[in-house]
């Protein structure tokens, strides 16, 4: 039989950064403040059990001292992770986050708006005999904004190993 699994989770932070005073920012770029995050996933495996897919959504909410990085967010969030045989195994995930921000921009003026496609691609090898993984990961992050300053296209690639003990 398929299994399936549903992840329920939250996240409640109070971030406080370092420099985000008085005397360093003025009040509006201020980005301390309460972020809060609701997701929910499905996963269903494969009979095999050697495929899974992932559906869900997070709402994600950033409640900053200064207005400008004031916002509401909203994420629909796909995944598969693939035994390949032979120890490899591949995983993409996506994610599409829409954030509307609350205040007008103190120093561009209008409301920002922004949508952020992230797909991050790793493909791993279990090497035999022990419990080291390697890997390879890609992850590319486009933002697109109606301000121009927050529109960007980035991209990582990173390896390394994982040993588990």
């Amino acid at each position: 039989p398929r299994k399936t699994e549903t992840l329920v989770y939250a996240q409640l932070s109070n971030r406080k950064f370092e420099n985000d005073t008085q005397e360093t920012l003025p009040f509006e770029e201020r980005r301390s403040g309460k972020f809060q995050l609701v997701g929910l996933a499905q996963i269903l495996h494969s009979k095999s059990g050697r495929t899974s897919v992932k559906v869900g959504f997070q709402h994600d909410e950033d409640e900053t001292d200064g207005i400008d990085y004031a916002y509401e967010g909203n994420a629909p969030l796909v995944g598969i992770n693939s035994s390949l045989g032979n120890g490899y195994s591949l995983a993409v995930d996506g994610r599409f986050h829409t954030r509307q921000y609350l205040n007008e921009n103190a120093i561009f003026g209008g409301l920002r708006r922004d949508e952020e496609l992230t797909v991050d691609t790793r493909i791993s090898k279990l090497l035999k005999g022990s419990a080291t993984e390697l890997f390879v990961e890609h992850l590319r992050d486009r933002s697109k904004s109606n301000l121009a300053l927050f529109d960007y296209d980035r991209q990582v690639t990173s390896a390394g190993a994982v040993s588990r003990f």
